[in-house]
């Protein structure tokens, strides 16, 4: 639990250190969210940063799946944790507050299960591969946005069990369908 806590500590300073980096004309956006599919066992932290007009890069890091349990002679934790990374392209509808997001994304995640009756297995399934994303937003004030996007995707998986298994899956990736709210720095007025 240790890595997990350094871990987002170091996400956590890095998105505040960004505004720091960037120019200040950039327009940044700082996000949470949850896959809806399994309501609050999974979240995504983002961080979005407009490289030109519509085209964003975007930063995502999902925490989420962890368990505890113990009886009599065993204990199981698990966790999950993931990370995303590419381009946003947003366009309007019309005059509408509604944007339509979409984009390609690569993914790295890993599954965490450490099973302690059998002296003590570490197992493990890592993930890379490559997504799209869909999505829609709507601006509910001058900086804050909700919406909705998944993310079909092509995973290549590895878990240490048994012998190794290695596969390939082809669809939805653990975020289905994730519900998630925008924050946006330094938005220029509209005249």
């Amino acid at each position: 639990m240790t890595y997990l806590k350094q871990l987002s500590g170091l996400l956590f300073i890095i998105f505040l250190a960004n505004p720091f980096l960037s120019s200040a004309q950039q327009q940044k956006e700082v996000g949470f969210g949850t896959d809806l599919t399994s309501l609050f066992e999974n979240f995504n932290l983002s961080y979005k940063l407009q490289k030109k007009e519509n085209k964003w890069f975007r930063l995502n890091a999902t925490f989420g799946n962890f368990n505890y349990v113990k009886t009599d002679g065993f204990s199981n934790a698990s966790a999950r944790i993931g990370f995303s990374l590419g381009l946003e392209k947003r366009k309007t509808i019309g005059s509408s507050p509604v944007e339509i997001l979409r984009g390609p994304q690569f993914l790295l995640a890993t599954d965490l299960n450490n099973l302690t009756s059998d002296g003590g297995d570490l197992l493990y399934v890592l993930q890379g591969g490559l997504g799209y994303v869909f999505g829609s937003q709507v601006h509910l004030k001058k900086n804050v946005k909700i919406g909705l996007e998944t993310m079909p995707a092509i995973l290549l998986s590895y878990s240490n069990e048994g012998d190794g298994i290695l596969n390939i899956d082809f669809g939805f990736n653990s975020n289905a369908l994730v519900l998630f709210a925008v924050y946006n720095f330094n938005r220029p007025e509209k005249n």
